[in-house]
């Protein structure tokens, strides 16, 4: 498997004698000790990396229904589907979260993550909007916002318009307003565009909460008086949308606002689920944009990647309903406490330092008073911190 000089790797022959389960053991045992650990004085801390160690009711669940391997191709939520097995406890654990968000009635199935969740919900944007007659679709994100976005608009081909982000590293309500205008004077008579509005409920590198509710309102404005575009709004809340509801409840991020149509989570940035597992959320009806028939298996498939892993649905159920909601407000409690501790360590070790804390959200963001503000490199590798 020697890398090439052109950056390419050969293949390697499949063996065709197995390995002595000693051998085995011992590969495994070397490959693993490569791989960081959570407790040992003598690995990286991941102070700058949106993961946590899996708990452990959700190891156990997803081990008790691994060996049966179920497939939970397809969506649950539909009135009647749902009712057996690891589907049942995906539906379960997708509507509580929807309820979470406070949706009164959603659709939703888990995800391989929020990459997937966000291109399922642009997917569904985009399908809804052409329904509704738009000939051009756009989609309207600020310049930070994670590269998801831009890789979904790359694969569904649409026009991907990034908004500056102004002084407050935010996504404005004015902002999104003056683009629409912009967007409305370019779509000539007769014709409709629609856009798809992002918004991020908690920036990667800066835990920071888009004004949601504003760009609802103004999306709101904009439809009660009619004109050429039609809108379609997906919030990001990969990085805040487990921790917001347990943290500051009355940051309205969700399905509180008329025209979010959908959200992506992240269990496994900060829900205590082990990797893959993200859930997309959307309302009533708008999953029918995405449908495709499966006449080989009977049923209609309205996600993006078909087969899923029934035991990570179980594994998700397990702590969903085995922390609930004290549970986790008990989790951010701590790890919010560890923020604070670490913006006032930075404070005193750098007093014109400026720290923003994200509020409600486990991110400190720093700029240093020395060295371009940035930290010294082999801090910024030990602690993956991205500058």
């Amino acid at each position: 498997m020697a890398d090439l000089e052109d950056g390419s790797t050969e293949t390697d022959a499949f063996p065709d004698v197995p390995l002595s389960g000693a051998e085995l053991a011992r590969v495994l045992d070397e490959r693993l000790a490569e791989v960081p650990g959570w407790h040992s004085p003598d690995d990286p801390v991941r102070l700058g990396f949106a993961m946590t160690a899996p708990h452990a009711l959700a190891l156990d669940a997803f081990g008790r229904f691994a060996e049966r391997n179920p497939n939970n191709v397809g969506v649950h939520t539909r009135f009647g589907d749902g009712v057996r097995g690891t589907r049942r406890l995906e539906r379960e654990a997708v509507l509580a979260l929807a309820g979470l968000l406070h949706a009164d009635a959603a659709d939703g199935y888990l995800t391989g993550g929020a990459n997937e969740g966000t291109l399922a919900g642009l997917r569904a944007g985009r399908n809804a909007l052409r329904a509704a007659g738009a000939g051009r679709v756009v989609v309207l994100a600020s310049a930070l916002t994670h590269h998801s976005v831009a890789k979904a608009a790359e694969i569904l081909d649409l026009e991907l318009r990034p908004c500056p982000a102004g002084p407050s590293w935010l996504l404005e309500a004015e902002a999104v307003d003056a683009a629409l205008d912009a967007l409305a004077e370019e779509t000539g008579p007769g014709a409709r565009t629609g856009v798809v509005v992002v918004s991020t409920a908690g920036y990667y590198n800066t835990g920071l909460v888009d004004p949601v509710d504003a760009i609802s309102a103004v999306l709101a404005r904009r439809a009660a008086a009619g004109g050429n575009l039609s809108v379609f709004h997906h919030v990001d809340a990969a990085h805040g949308g487990m921790i917001l509801p347990f943290t500051a409840p009355e940051v309205p991020f969700d399905f509180r606002n008329p025209y979010v149509h959908s959200v992506v989570l992240d269990p496994h940035k900060s829900g205590l689920m082990p990797y893959s597992c993200g859930v997309f959320l959307c309302r009533k009806g708008l999953l029918g944009h995405g449908a495709v028939p499966a006449p080989m298996s009977g049923f209609v498939d309205e996600t993006i990647s078909g087969s899923r892993s029934g035991a990570m649905a179980a594994a998700l159920w397990s702590l969903v309903f085995g922390l609930a909601a004290d549970g986790y407000r008990e989790v951010f409690r701590a790890c919010l406490g560890v923020r604070d501790r670490l913006a006032d360590a930075i404070r005193a070790a750098d007093p014109d330092a400026v720290v923003l804390p994200s509020p409600g959200n486990t991110v400190v963001v720093a700029g240093f008073s020395h060295g371009e503000g940035r930290l010294p490199a082999e801090l910024a590798e030990r602690y993956r911190l991205v500058g």
